[in-house]
């Protein structure tokens, strides 16, 4: 379908339309048009024909005070609340819930009852599912000037993507085709129950978890990081901008996992091409080593450029890219050999490969072309 206006995430204009959810979405990103959304009524007739509900009929009225200030008990009687309490029952909105997204609704009832795990750990699974997985706090980002300009600038000027929307892609096997069942709530839910148990220094076992629920490693690993970079710009935002004394910010209340925001530094690249240099020397001779050092360190320092790349560990990036080096030099088998020079494990390494082949083979034509000139 096409729409006038661009998506808000990507600039694609082609959308799809979801009978099932009655909205648009675009088909690059999964970014729901909000503009876009059905307005017609839709009626649920019983197996007697008759009309039995419709769309927003589960909607609460408009003023939660009004239901406040008239409470009663069972037998119709008043019921007389302290003033702390009726504060707090007046901050409630009835209808934040009915409003929530689907996935996220099917998540917190997935983690309460298929997840393991304390109930503390499960509570900050929960309350990062509402930072990341909320069209509504999104958009109070996104509507506060201030906020979001500095969100952008801590993502290096572009767009600041919510992670709900980068989440559709895992449930596409095709164009035409999705995975059964609730694949997209099992992948999340081991997500932020693996950030939860991260920031309270726990070891959660993704791999039995996603091997035993159906799910895909990968997919939880890219989502697990989708989380973690929202969350860390976020938190970044909000810091800076109580620094400078703005203190109508409303703190979002997650501490952020620090090895995320860790930079590769000159001190980490050199004692990684100190492991290659021996090896290096005794395979290909002191001329082409020095080499194939200068060629990888530039590669590595190009990668520390990119936005997911430079997330990863620099031994790992800086094996991936030795095995281009190599191979490009008549050494094809020496993958094993690389791992256990830069004390990485061949799985990792792999995991790597089927993430950023792309990246990676694109960062080697740019400089082992140059040497060939």
């Amino acid at each position: 379908m096409k729409i006038e206006e661009n998506c808000k995430e990507c600039g694609n204009d082609v959308f799809e339309h979801d009978s099932v959810r009655a909205e648009y979405h675009c088909t690059t990103c999964g970014c729901i048009v909000e503009a876009q959304l059905d307005n017609d009524v839709v009626q649920f007739m019983n197996s007697e024909g008759q009309i039995e509900r419709e769309i927003g009929g589960n909607t609460h009225g408009s003023d939660p005070r009004k239901t406040w200030a008239a409470t009663r008990d069972a037998a119709g009687k008043p019921v007389n609340m302290s003033t702390q309490a009726r504060l707090r029952s007046g901050r409630f909105d009835r209808n934040s819930r009915t409003e929530r997204t689907w996935l996220r609704n099917d998540v917190e009832r997935f983690i309460e009852t298929n997840m393991p795990g304390s109930g503390q750990m499960k509570n900050l699974a929960k309350k990062i599912l509402s930072q990341t997985h909320s069209t509504e706090e999104h958009q109070k980002r996104m509507a506060h000037p201030i906020l979001w300009k500095v969100m952008k600038d801590v993502n290096d000027g572009k767009h600041v993507p919510l992670p709900l929307n980068q989440s559709r892609h895992a449930q596409k096997t095709s164009d035409n085709d999705t995975r059964n069942g609730n694949y997209t709530t099992r992948m999340v839910a081991i997500a932020v129950m693996n950030i939860a148990a991260r920031i309270m220094g726990i070891n959660l076992p993704t791999k039995k978890l996603a091997s035993d629920l159906d799910v895909i490693h990968d997919h939880v690993i890219n989502e697990s990081k989708n989380i973690c970079k929202y969350l860390t710009i976020v938190s970044k935002a909000e810091k800076i901008l109580i620094e400078q004394g703005n203190l109508n910010i409303t703190r979002m209340g997650i501490p952020i996992i620090k090895s995320q925001t860790r930079m590769w530094g000159e001190t980490d690249i050199r004692d990684a091409m100190d492991d290659l240099r021996p090896e290096f020397e005794m395979l290909f001779g002191n001329m082409i080593a020095r080499e194939m050092i200068t060629e990888i360190w530039a590669m590595i320092e190009e990668g520390r450029g990119h936005t997911h790349l430079s997330g990863q560990n620099v031994r790992l990036v800086a094996a991936g890219l030795t095995v281009r080096s190599t191979q490009a030099r008549g050494k094809s088998r020496l993958k094993q050999r690389i791992a256990n020079w830069l004390k990485v494990t061949p799985n990792r390494l792999k995991r790597l490969e089927s993430d950023f082949s792309f990246v990676m083979d694109e960062i080697f034509k740019n400089h082992h072309s140059r040497q060939d000139r």
